[in-house]
């Protein structure tokens, strides 16, 4: 890979900066234009490379800032925003006192967006493991036991996990009931504190045996049961459970195996397959034109990133390597860490959907996956 190393010096760099300028006073926003607010689930991968580059404070500050807002039941908001919503898509931006959000901003707020607390879990387990100094944020691990103690009440008696409409990190799609993504999550918050309490390794374990009862079908873990199975392959709930352990080596290498006959499309890898199909895609999105947001159509850099982590984490580094350089090819093609892409792996530019850039959770991700492999 020695000759590779120009290149991913190069690009590498630009990502590290590009998630630094997401740094913020409370902690790490998700982006510098539409979405110049504090997003839970975005600081959430955010984080994880800060911590690997040595920014522990910045975490620290999020993780502290969230805590203040914790509810009394324990929720953690999964978003604060800090500008007018309406006006924040056209980068329009009014300033407002944080306001912290609990239910989707979708489908006139009838769900509650679950996933927050789990991110809260995990972060704060990242940062005590960097910090290694665990005494010095007594007073935010204090906010664990309500913050898992709230994501105890929603596990099932079948040990899942079940979200509301609209709820979930694609809420783009008509996704409820029983979901791949949010309940790998939720495992992983489990199983980073198991130790504090019995619960909470019971609660783990009872997810992890679930998924592999219900959702995995041979070849990958099925995207959401609700009434039904929908067998839906989606990539960042897929690859993350490699990275997490819910999968065993054999269930790994066969969604390894499903993923480079179905998911590829070098430098990228599709969102899901096959695409959610018309029905499916939120109502709001089809009346604004952006349908193809997330029903598969156009490609999340954030998603190959996950790809090349899942390879590293399984021994296959020389694959992940190879990948790796076909996406710092792109970033350095087009001078940065683009959101979206379309099918001519170019940055979306449409007068109705712009990605983002910068973009603290592919940055990030970017810049963990070449940490990860040893290659800057």
């Amino acid at each position: 890979m020695e000759t590779f190393s120009p290149i991913l010096a190069q690009s590498y760099a630009l990502a590290v900066a590009e998630l630094r300028t997401c740094y913020d006073e409370r902690g790490i926003v998700a982006g510098r234009h539409q979405y110049d607010d504090y997003w839970t689930r975005d600081a959430g991968f955010a984080w994880m490379a800060a911590l690997e580059l040595g920014d522990w404070q910045v975490a620290q500050r999020h993780l502290e800032f969230l805590s203040r807002l914790q509810r009394r039941d324990g929720m953690i908001p999964f978003l604060i925003r800090r500008h007018l919503s309406p006006f924040a898509m056209w980068d329009i931006k009014i300033r407002i006192p944080p306001r912290p959000k609990f239910r989707s901003h979708k489908s006139l707020f009838l769900s509650e967006v679950i996933d927050s607390n789990p991110w809260f879990a995990i972060g704060l387990a990242d940062l005590v493991a960097h910090t290694r100094e665990a005494f010095l944020l007594t007073d935010l691990i204090a906010h664990i036991y309500p913050a898992l103690g709230w994501c105890l009440g929603k596990v099932g008696p079948d040990g899942l996990v079940r979200e509301g409409i609209l709820a979930g990190w694609n809420d783009g799609i008509l996704k409820s009931g029983r979901t791949l993504l949010n309940n790998v999550i939720f495992y992983q918050a489990f199983n980073r504190w198991s130790g504090l309490d019995p619960d909470f390794s019971t609660a783990a374990r009872g997810i992890k045996e679930a998924l592999q009862r219900d959702f995995f079908n041979g070849h990958y873990f099925i995207d959401w049961i609700n009434r039904r199975p929908h067998n839906y392959f989606d990539s960042n709930a897929n690859f993350l459970a490699i990275l997490w352990g819910v999968a065993d080596q054999y269930q790994a290498d066969r969604i390894m195996d499903f993923a480079f006959e179905n998911l590829l499309d070098p430098p990228l890898v599709k969102l899901v397959h096959p695409r959610y199909r018309p029905g499916l895609i939120d109502p709001a999105n089809r009346l604004l034109r952006v349908a193809d947001y997330s029903d598969g159509r156009l490609y999340w850099l954030d998603t190959a990133c996950l790809f090349v982590l899942a390879l590293e984490k399984m021994g296959r580094k020389r694959e992940a390597e190879d990948f790796l350089f076909c996406l710092a090819s792109l970033v350095i093609k087009h001078g940065g860490v683009y959101e979206i892409y379309d099918r001519s792996f170019q940055p979306v530019r449409r007068w109705n959907c712009r990605a983002e850039h910068p973009f603290a959770r592919s940055a990030g991700l970017f810049a963990l996956a070449c940490r990860k492999l040893g290659l800057v």
